[in-house]
């Protein structure tokens, strides 16, 4: 006979997962005792600081700064409280139903909590150990608040320039479209562009008071550089933690130009060799600077699919576009791709950790090279050390050689039977 060994459950639970816990709208706050996230009480919508959630803690736990007259927080508690105090149930009595509801609202399979009767009991006072041996925050940190204070204004700019009237605008809207990426995935994820202004490839942002500058920053200056191109956000939680920016082709060409020739000169004048020529392909991607590089695209999408079902982790943002504007009109179940970015990204376990134990199945497919297949291992490596995944991540590779989604979708392959065939139903 087994039953739910509760305190481990417990401590593998995270309670910002749990329905009724609005993160996006929380401040993350730095304490003596840890990080803690402020906001208002989930059961009575009062006090913007008065529900408190210790996020560092091990099992994590919640409280409420005024337990004396709310009438339903009790003080608080863990994951197993809340469930009890939201649901009007029994902390005691009613253990197998919260350990029920807790599994279906973040995706934790209960079996591996099973324990026989006859296990010995932790003894009194002994606090029972983590599940892993992770025990570092697992919410991402924002960029600064006046990165985004300054940066969120230019990604709308840029979302509402995209479908402006002109030839720019309308070469970038067509290179998203060639390559498969719908205007209901352009405009959920605020996909924008910038354009090229004269001889600059965009501009810098004074931090301080938001000023553009078409030109090189002066030494002191506090800026943000924003390159010319196709402006891919990411958000987690609601707030902005990166954003990308694809340039076109030709215009990455003009750049590569530009910007060898600058450091040729830059080299002689120094008496140096000449450097090696900065090529086309160096200059497709860069960042609108200051954002934070390691942060998952789609991240909000994924953790809202009820039940959790599955994910493919894909090399770029492009990719995940490409892949959800095609499943959202399918019926091959609830499937959300996901991107750091890059192959050589290396996700931080504790922080990303509810995105690697949620999904019911995961599928890593990076590019068809040598850095994506070691990026792909790389991942798979560190969701495998998720204890209470039933199965573990699987590595995928698309058919006949190609390199990802993109060269795949323009070459004719069907990638909704393909996902079909990955993620059966």
């Amino acid at each position: 006979m087994k039953t739910i060994d509760f305190d481990r459950l417990n401590l593998e639970t995270d309670i910002t997962m749990l329905h009724g816990i609005d993160t996006g709208n929380m401040k993350q706050i730095r304490t003596g005792g840890g990080i803690e996230l402020h906001g208002h009480c989930p059961f009575t919508g009062e006090g913007e600081d008065r529900f408190r959630i210790k996020i560092t803690e091990r099992p994590m736990t919640w409280f409420c700064r005024y337990k004396g007259s709310c009438p339903m927080c009790s003080g608080g508690g863990d994951a197993m409280q809340f469930i009890a105090v939201r649901d009007h149930l029994n902390r005691k009595a009613d253990a197998v139903k919260i350990a029920e509801i807790i599994a279906n609202e973040t995706g934790i399979d209960l079996f591996t909590f099973a324990m026989s009767k006859a296990a010995p009991a932790a003894a009194p006072g002994n606090a029972p150990q983590p599940i892993t041996r992770k025990t570092q925050p697992r919410t991402p940190t924002p960029p600064p608040v006046e990165w985004q204070r300054i940066v969120m204004p230019i990604v709308d700019h840029a979302a509402a320039a995209l479908y402006e009237n002109n030839q720019e605008a309308a070469a970038a809207l067509e290179y998203l479209h060639n390559r498969g990426i719908s205007d209901k995935e352009i405009r959920r994820h605020k996909i924008g562009y910038i354009p090229m202004v004269n001889k600059y490839f965009g501009y810098s942002v004074n931090l301080a008071d938001g000023q553009r500058m078409y030109r090189k920053p002066a030494a002191g200056e506090t800026f943000i550089r924003v390159p010319e191109g196709i402006t891919i956000p990411t958000f987690i939680d609601g707030q902005l933690y990166r954003v990308k920016v694809r340039m076109m082709d030709h215009r990455a060409k003009e750049k590569a130009i530009a910007d060898t020739q600058r450091a040729a000169a830059k080299a002689a004048a120094e008496g140096k060799p000449e450097p090696k020529p900065i090529t086309e392909h160096d200059c497709r991607y860069s960042h609108i600077s200051g954002g934070r590089g390691t942060s998952l695209f789609n991240a909000d999408a994924a953790t809202d699919v009820h039940p959790r079902h599955d994910i493919i982790f894909c090399e770029g943002e492009l990719d995940a576009l490409l892949i959800n504007s095609i499943m959202a009109y399918t019926d091959c179940g609830q499937l959300q791709a996901v991107t750091f970015g890059s192959a050589t990204n290396k996700p931080a376990y504790e922080t990303f950790y509810k995105w690697f134990r949620s999904p019911k199945r995961i599928v890593i497919c990076f590019d068809n090279d040598n850095e994506g297949n070691a990026g792909a291992a790389a991942l798979q490596q560190i969701i495998a050390e998720v204890s209470s995944r039933k199965e573990p991540a699987q590595i995928k590779t698309l058919p006949n050689g190609y390199k990802d989604f993109g060269e795949y979708y323009t070459a004719g392959g069907n990638i909704e039977q393909l996902l079909c065939e990955w993620f059966p139903y």
